[in-house]
């Protein structure tokens, strides 16, 4: 049995939590050129080089004929492989052992940071958590209120640290000064059981539960058969990288 300390849990990451390492493969993996819709052949040596002799298990999970293009493909296995799908093992193991966790994905939708396909990517979270610079998130969105989004966040994240529970508790008259419109207007943040409810961090929050059968783009949490995947492959794969050439760090195509 595992040691460790036995504490309410909060964890989450972004629904496009991938987007900003694929640019970055070049920088690891030799010979390959950006975007896969240009160079497909990038995909196949991706695939070879990162799960070898487990290819075709991969393959067989993670197709192009989901995604539509290899470009998509990448951004969604290494969200899935490095982010959500611990995420899914983690929040597991801490209701497996009686502990209230609460899981989450930021799903805000920058409209400008979707459009060139980064999307909710690794970090973008931060200026709404800090409340900085959220003047200049407004003109990249200018549908949505980021100060709003930041509200949200502050009182659920800061609620749980007061009282372990993103909700505020049930004693409305103990809710933190500044929450009760967020608190009284949204749907409540279950905690992570049976269900395995996740809520969506955003202008609306929403209430989901992690799917076996769920497929791009409705894949806000990946489906089962993926993260069943990376709990049998995951730690087991060889993260060995060649030194990477000059010609190689030259080769992103926009």
């Amino acid at each position: 049995e595992g040691r460790f300390n036995r504490v309410p849990l909060l964890l989450g990451s972004n629904e496009n939590g991938g987007s900003i390492f694929e640019p970055m493969l070049p920088i690891v993996l030799p010979g390959v050129r950006l975007p896969v819709k240009r160079f497909p052949e990038t995909l196949d040596i991706a695939m070879r080089y990162f799960f070898q002799d487990n290819v075709s298990k991969v393959e067989a999970v993670y197709s192009q004929k989901e995604f539509g293009d290899g470009d998509k493909l990448i951004k969604r296995m290494i969200r899935d492989l490095i982010f959500m799908c611990p995420l899914r093992a983690l929040a597991s193991a801490w209701f497996s052992s009686g502990l209230p966790t609460f899981l989450y994905v930021f799903d805000f939708s920058y409209g400008l940071a979707k459009w060139i396909g980064l999307g909710d990517f690794h970090g973008s979270e931060l200026p709404f958590v800090f409340r900085n610079w959220l003047e200049f998130i407004k003109p990249i969105d200018p549908f949505q209120s980021p100060r709003h989004m930041s509200d949200i966040i502050s009182c659920t994240w800061t609620s749980f640290a007061d009282g372990h529970d993103p909700n505020g508790g049930t004693n409305e008259s103990k809710w933190l000064p500044g929450c009760q419109d967020i608190h009284g207007r949204y749907s409540a943040w279950p905690s992570f059981g049976p269900d395995r409810f996740f809520y969506t961090l955003k202008a609306v929050p929403e209430v989901h539960g992690i799917l076996a059968d769920n497929y791009y783009p409705d894949d806000t949490f990946p489906r089962d058969e993926k993260c069943d995947l990376w709990d049998q492959l995951g730690m087991y794969m060889p993260w060995v990288h060649e030194e990477v050439t000059q010609d190689s760090q030259r080769s992103l195509v926009v």
